[in-house]
């Protein structure tokens, strides 16, 4: 049987900023459907602002509008 990894956010768990100035985005790390660890995504704010812009992008084409239409996330 094949192992079916996966990775989620921790539901209800919130976002933290870091003593350096990270986000750090708490993970579970599922085989199967069942919980192995926790993590935690790290990153610099340059890169969750990357991030927030490209998953913004991407929500605005998957609910139909064009690129071009959506408003600046910040």
């Amino acid at each position: 049987m094949d192992a079916n990894w996966r990775i989620e956010m921790i539901t209800g768990q919130p976002l933290r900023l870091s003593e350096n100035g990270r986000i750090i985005v708490p993970l579970w790390l599922l085989r199967n459907e069942r919980h192995h660890a926790d993590l935690s995504l790290t990153l610099p704010l340059h890169e969750a602002e990357s991030l927030h812009a490209r998953l913004c992008r991407l929500l605005a084409t998957a609910n139909g509008e064009q690129t071009e239409q959506v408003p600046p996330c910040r």
